[in-house]
């Protein structure tokens, strides 16, 4: 079959080449007041000149009205050509920005070379172009569709479709091409929801404070239900971009399965699984050590008090000098206290033992000093009298005395009749602190004579 080969003008080409340009790059922008956006002669029913009716052709292709291979009506189109050589269609339309746009066509791959085809949407401006081809076509020898589906994120105003020679078709067998169409479909979310999951988490049993949470994204979102061990244990509604948290909470030693399971509105399901593990208690019981006291013998409502903290509390013991004093259970930050009352002077070691339910164990040790009562005594200074005894002969001398201490100052003056020094007669003469009076008493001996005075 050799049909006629399609004559083009240069300057045709000229402005068909200059147009695509244009199009391309977004730079023409066709009237936007044309409503109707259906292909014309999707079929190639309609011919003349030996070419499509509304369909463009680029130079160098060979293209001719197949009457006998075709899909539906009475024809298809024959092409055949270099690579990279196209025949398209530009149609203007108003769309809805919430539709997609589906672009397709029926070929007949002859296993000779292969075609695609490619689907533009454009904006206002260059920014607001989406394109896109379809996969090739395959050496069936026999009817395939092809497809390219668009959705474009802005509402568009004109689309433009081709036909596009993806592998040369310069050989002896030709493909045929039928059915094209254009046409808006509703936009199908096919889209899960993304889950970003915690990653696996290890805690020791009875810790407070832990926790496993997801983030989810997703335009439409609509519930969500987490699983423990395929176990449904909550369900909520979620908004994109939020975060899901549930608390890890009366555990066992163990590993457990937390899965998340996330749908949109068009029940897309989107899952993440995190591993728990819990673990034996390893850290030991905290003890706050409390001040070693000082207290004095027969004072009253002296303790010691510790305060112990650990997840999984048991029981404790309290020594006295190494010596088993008293035992019992208790509550992570409750005070543990002990009476020392009734000591007696000394030095006196308290020694608290805990354990916890794990057999971990943690000791604090308290020395407590017992003192006996300090007094401050008050002393009275008693000044004493000084008597003076006298005689014939001499002179009595004088004693001085302070408080509790009984002080004698002897300064004997040896006299005589003629009031001369020397000579054997002496007087001595001393005081006596008695009760705070003084009772002075002298004893005066002179010329060999014993006087007393009082």
């Amino acid at each position: 079959m050799n049909p006629p080969k399609t004559v083009l003008k240069r300057s045709h080409i000229t402005i068909c080449l200059l147009f695509i340009s244009l199009l391309i790059m977004g730079l023409y922008v066709p009237n936007s007041s044309a409503i109707d956006h259906s292909l014309l002669n999707p079929g190639f029913e309609s011919w003349s000149s030996g070419s499509p009716d509304d369909w463009d052709v680029s130079s160098g292709i060979t293209i001719a009205q197949e009457l006998s291979i075709f899909v539906t009506g009475s024809s298809s189109l024959e092409v055949g050509g270099a690579l990279g050589l196209n025949i398209w269609q530009n149609r203007t339309f108003t769309a809805n920005p919430s539709m997609s746009y589906l672009f397709s066509c029926q070929v007949f791959d002859n296993v000779n070379g292969a075609v695609k085809l490619g689907l533009f949407v454009n904006g206002s401006t260059s920014a607001l172009n989406t394109s896109g081809f379809s996969s090739e076509s395959v050496d069936l020898v026999s009817w395939q569709e092809l497809s390219i589906l668009i959705t474009p994120s802005f509402t568009p105003q004109y689309y433009f479709v081709e036909i596009q020679i993806s592998a040369s078709l310069n050989g002896p067998k030709k493909n045929y091409i039928d059915s094209c169409g254009f046409s808006e479909v509703a936009q199908v979310d096919l889209s899960a929801p993304v889950i970003t999951g915690p990653g696996n988490k290890t805690f020791e049993i009875g810790s407070a404070n832990n926790e496993i949470s997801w983030v989810i994204s997703e335009p439409e979102p609509k519930n969500y239900t987490i699983y423990q061990d395929e176990i449904s244990i909550e369900t909520g509604n979620w908004t994109s971009g939020s975060t899901i948290t549930h608390v890890i909470t009366g555990l066992n030693v163990g590993i457990y399965n937390f899965t998340i399971i996330a749908s949109d509105l068009s029940n897309n399901i989107g899952s993440n699984t995190t591993y728990v593990t819990i673990v034996q208690d390893t850290t030991a019981p905290l003890i706050v050590h409390p001040a070693d006291p000082t207290i004095e013998v027969g004072s009253t409502s002296n303790t010691i008090s510790w305060v112990v903290t650990d997840t999984n509390p048991y029981n404790f013991t309290i020594f006295k000098d190494n010596l088993n004093f008293t035992t019992g259970n208790w509550t992570s930050t409750t005070p543990i206290s002990q009476s020392i009352d009734g000591l007696g002077t000394g030095s006196y070691n308290y020694t608290l033992l805990v354990q916890d339910e794990f057999n971990i164990f943690s000791s604090d040790q308290v020395l407590v000093m017992v003192i006996g009562v300090t007094t401050t005594a008050t002393g009275t200074t008693t000044t004493g009298t000084t008597t003076t005894g006298t005689t014939a002969t001499g002179t009595t001398t004088t004693g001085t005395t302070t408080t509790g201490t009984t002080t004698t100052t002897e300064s004997p003056t040896n006299s005589t009749a003629g009031g001369g020094t020397g000579g054997p007669n002496a007087g001595l003469a001393f005081g006596i602190s008695v009760g705070g009076g003084l009772l002075g008493v002298g004893i005066i001996y002179a010329r060999g004579k014993l006087r007393k005075t009082s």
